[in-house]
């Protein structure tokens, strides 16, 4: 198919020149997979060309700017992206920043205990509201009203 074809032709312009670090690589591919709806071809396939090469800290740094305009509000993002953009806010100690990304995401499919513990242990508590919004669960709204009233005292 045609979309087969332009994820093909995207590998191959990836890999061209493994060696040297091109942010605007990462960007178009990560550009592309967003226009075709394909999260999943960008987290599964993408990464693991930049990682093979050494460059993931290009791939994540990337995508921040994509997510804080809002491309990923309505994405089916997989739980594994979600993961590696907190490992790697986190490994910089980036939290404000972190937040805010968390705050553009649909998280439908991501495990709202381990999002919450996440948001808990570094007082996020934007996030952590955010999060048990997907919860379907009306009285862990008040959860973290109830954390932060604690931590005020």
């Amino acid at each position: 198919t045609l979309r087969y074809m332009l994820k093909s032709f995207l590998l191959e312009y990836i890999n061209r020149d493994p060696s040297k670090k091109d942010i605007t690589k990462a960007q178009n591919a990560i550009e592309y997979c967003l226009s075709i709806d394909s999260a999943d071809f960008l987290v599964e396939d993408i990464f693991r060309v930049f990682s093979s090469n050494g460059q993931e800290e290009i791939y994540i740094s990337s995508l921040e700017s994509f997510i804080l305009s809002g491309y990923f509000q309505t994405a089916d993002v997989p739980p594994k992206l979600i993961s590696m953009i907190i490992d790697y806010y986190s490994k910089a100690q980036k939290m404000a920043i972190l937040e805010k990304i968390l705050l553009q995401f649909n998280l439908v499919r991501q495990d709202p205990k381990v999002l919450t513990e996440f948001c808990q242990k570094e007082n996020m508590f934007c996030a952590l509201i955010y999060i048990k919004t997907f919860a379907n669960n009306p009285s862990l709204f008040l959860d973290p009203i109830l954390l932060l009233q604690h931590e005020l005292k």
